[in-house]
């Protein structure tokens, strides 16, 4: 192999890479964008909630009906916050914390915030946790 050949390969290995990099950077920023916004409608959600049972206060009126559906919907949502953030810290090689919620490396052993166990803890060669 000449020495442009083995140039020509590094500079394609290394385009490789900052390609795959900058496509996990986009799949990220995207994840967070949705992440946001779900949080937005969740707070929406709340807000209506409070204002549906005020209202019923106020009228002495009573709808479970309503207050479940705006429960169940909350619930909804708080799922899809739950599986964006279990995607971002896919994308980031993370694991969250079933303690505290925290992101960790995927090599740490116990949480950095809180010192729970992780789940799925990488072990180092001589098979001790990180």
């Amino acid at each position: 192999m000449s020495a442009f050949d083995e140039i020509f390969d590094k500079v394609r290995t290394a385009t490789n890479a900052a390609g795959k990099k900058t496509g996990e950077f986009v799949e990220i920023q995207k994840a967070k964008l949705q992440l946001y916004q779900r949080s937005l409608e969740l707070n929406a959600v709340y807000e209506k909630l409070g204002n549906s049972v005020y209202n019923m206060v106020k009228a002495d009126y009573n709808d479970a009906e309503v207050i479940t559906k705006l429960v169940n919907e909350i619930d909804g949502v708080k799922k899809e916050i739950e599986d964006l953030n279990e995607k971002i810290a896919d994308l980031k090689n993370q694991i969250i914390c079933e303690g505290c919620g925290k992101n960790n490396p995927s090599d740490y052993g116990y949480c950095y915030a809180c010192g729970k166990k992780l789940p799925r803890s990488q072990t180092s060669d001589s098979g001790m946790p990180f």
